[in-house]
């Protein structure tokens, strides 16, 4: 799924943890600037769902100023984005750009905005549209002299061209990542997570599993950390470790982590959710790997089917494709 699935849930959101200063707010503007505030914290924690019906009533409520609407429509964007509901989360970013194109303070959140659109794109398959926002969003953040989310979008466009296969494009990004990462003065360990990971990613591609497995058991502790073992990105990261494994020819270890990573993911998002169907037919290849061909065949055909549904459900240009396991 990218922020990837990385690339899926690499959102920036530093620019929503402040009410706007305003000078004699009315009660109401004081209400709504709390509520959005209140709903960015949730959206934080992951608690995505919580969050979608009340900004859609807060934005239709018409309380909030511009520059709030902007944010509003970012943020209901990524809630739906999380949700696997695309159609709805690519309307919300196109509002939220077309907002915040026309507030001059807003220009960190509009960056954001071309950010997450480029991982939607890339999660709808369309990479060449993905890597052309993700470029913007970085030209703009350059701009605003903004180093970590330089850094972070440097990450992503290395996940962008690696997962395009090109190699050499990925890995001087990811070594302007880090060099940038070096004079970040705040820098999470979700953006340290998605660095191992596009390294695991790399050594993948480059045949090197040993280095692989070693890069992506380093993105699950980081993640382990952020987050706790219970969370989607550490599940997430058990696919990847898993995947590792399986290229290395140790199938047993592979399907040891892949069922880690399915039951966190279950707990995390739910059996219908696109990321874990990905896994299961990332899952679904191993088995076949190991020889048990027809629990492969019943576990690849019913996650195949449910993403069917879902992507003729929530966009009808989305395809299977693109929930691929990166």
């Amino acid at each position: 799924m990218r922020k990837t699935i990385q690339l899926l849930l690499g959102a920036s959101l530093a620019a929503f943890t402040g009410m706007a200063a305003q000078k004699n707010p009315t009660l109401s503007q004081v209400n709504s600037e709390q509520r959005l505030g209140r709903l960015t914290e949730l959206e934080l924690k992951g608690r995505y769902a919580e969050v979608t019906e009340p900004l859609a009533e807060l934005i239709r409520s018409n309380a909030l100023n511009e520059r709030e609407s902007g944010r509003a429509q970012l943020l209901l964007g990524i809630a739906y984005h999380q949700q696997g509901a695309l159609a709805q989360a690519q309307s919300a970013y196109e509002k939220a750009l077309h907002i915040l194109s026309h507030t001059p303070e807003g220009a960190v959140d509009h960056a954001s905005a071309l950010d997450n659109f480029a991982r939607l794109s890339h999660d709808t398959g369309h990479p060449d549209t993905a890597l052309r926002m993700e470029t913007d969003a970085l030209k703009e953040y350059e701009g605003l002299s903004d180093l970590s989310d330089i850094a972070r979008s440097c990450a992503t466009l290395a996940s962008l061209e690696i997962n395009r296969g090109h190699r050499r494009e990925g890995k001087e990004y990811l070594s302007r990542a880090l060099q940038e990462s070096g004079l970040a003065s705040v820098l999470d360990q979700d953006f340290y997570a998605t660095v191992w990971s596009a390294q695991g990613w790399l050594s993948l591609l480059n045949k090197d599993t040993t280095t692989a497995i070693s890069a992506y058991a380093h993105a699950i502790e980081l993640w382990r950390a952020a987050h706790g073992e219970q969370h989607m990105l550490t599940g997430w990261g058990y696919m990847l470790l898993g995947k590792s494994y399986a290229q290395a020819g140790q199938n047993e270890k592979a399907l040891e982590q892949m069922r880690k990573g399915l039951n966190i993911l279950d707990q995390a998002v739910g059996s219908s959710d696109p990321k874990y169907l990905a896994a299961q037919i990332s899952y679904s290849q191993v088995l076949d790997q190991s020889g048990e061909h027809d629990e492969a065949v019943r576990v690849k055909n019913s996650a195949q089917q449910a993403l069917k549904r879902l992507s003729r459900d929530a966009c009808a240009d989305c395809t299977v494709s693109a929930f691929a396991l990166h």
